[in-house]
Formats: structure tokens, C-alpha cells, sequence
């Protein structure tokens, strides 16, 4: 089992894989030490249903040939505490736009969903709610985005990349 907050120094050259889940689309692009995208942003439908297996392997055949990283960053549209869903009504539906499934609600209360993106994607992984990323900024002074383009996107990824810098420093992790 990857641990999904393995302790390492990043090279100089580390590359974040982002992803953005969407409620819509499920987006994901490679970035450079500095926020930098160093490949195109791909793009796919979100499934629906969209249980956490579902999910999970969705974005692993979505990013399978990006390229190269060594960590990975997903903002994901429900609640999550410690890299598990608490919920997510936008994929806890049989359908976009419907109603409450009360069989995903339940796969997904409680889900590991960083650990399970850390195992299938071999690299640490950091989840974050998306509006909670949003309001992070905003206290930080950073501008907020959506990841609409790709220098939106870019600019969001580097301020996760400036986050990854200072954990590590705040930290002391070192590589095992």
C-alpha cells in the first residue's frame, strides 16, 4: 500500500500530477516544480453512476499516459477530512442532476479516497475540497480560479506546489 502522505524531499525537478473532479468533467495535467504545465490537460466526461471504484479508476486511465510525476493533487467536490469522503452529493447520484442515491451514499461516507488514488497512482497523494482549496487562497491573498484554461489551472497548481514546499520544510521530511 502507497502511503498517500509519504514523507520525501522533491527534486529540483519534482512534476505534480493535478487533478480536478468535476461533477461534469474530470480533468487532470502535469505540472513543473514552479506550477508550470508541462503537457496538455486532458479531459473526460465524469461517469455516472460514479462509485468510489469508479472513480478512482477512471482517473487512473485518464492520467496513464501523461507522463511522468511524483506526487499527485485532486480537488474533489464534496467534503473530505484527511483524505477520506465525509460526502459528495454531485457523484452520490445514478445520473447528473438526480437525485440522491441512497446505495453511492453510503460507498462513499467514509471513503479512502487518497489512499486509494495513492495505491493506483504509486505516488503520495493530497485531496482537498475544492471550495476548501478556494477559501485557503483567499486567506493566502492568492487570486481565485476555476480551472476553466489552462493558465488558471497552472496558477492554482502552483500555489499547491508552493503548499508542498513549505510541508516539506515545516516538516523536515526526508527521503526514505
Amino acid at each position: 500500500m502507497t502511503s498517500p502522505h509519504a514523507p520525501t524531499v522533491w527534486p529540483p525537478d519534482v512534476q505534480t500530477l493535478s487533478i480536478d473532479v468535476g461533477g461534469t468533467g474530470l480533468k487532470a495535467a502535469i505540472l513543473d516544480s514552479v506550477g508550470q504545465m508541462v503537457t496538455e490537460r486532458v479531459k473526460i466526461e465524469t461517469p455516472y453512476p460514479c462509485p468510489p471504484p469508479q472513480l478512482v479508476e477512471s482517473l487512473t486511465g485518464l492520467v496513464r499516459d501523461l507522463g511522468i510525476f511524483h506526487r499527485a493533487s485532486v480537488g474533489f467536490p464534496g467534503l473530505v477530512r484527511d483524505g477520506r469522503v465525509v460526502e459528495v452529493p454531485s457523484l452520490s447520484r445514478a445520473e447528473y442532476g438526480g437525485k440522491a442515491d441512497p446505495d453511492l451514499v453510503a460507498q462513499w461516507h467514509g471513503f479512502d479516497l487518497s489512499t486509494s488514488l495513492a495505491d493506483a497512482l504509486a505516488v503520495p497523494v493530497r485531496v482537498a475540497n475544492d471550495a476548501g482549496v478556494a477559501e485557503r487562497l483567499t486567506g493566502g491573498g492568492a487570486i481565485v480560479v476555476t480551472s476553466k484554461s489552462p493558465e488558471e489551472y497552472a496558477q492554482f497548481m502552483r500555489v499547491q506546489t508552493e503548499f508542498w514546499a513549505k510541508l516539506v520544510k515545516q516538516t523536515g521530511a526526508a527521503a526514505e
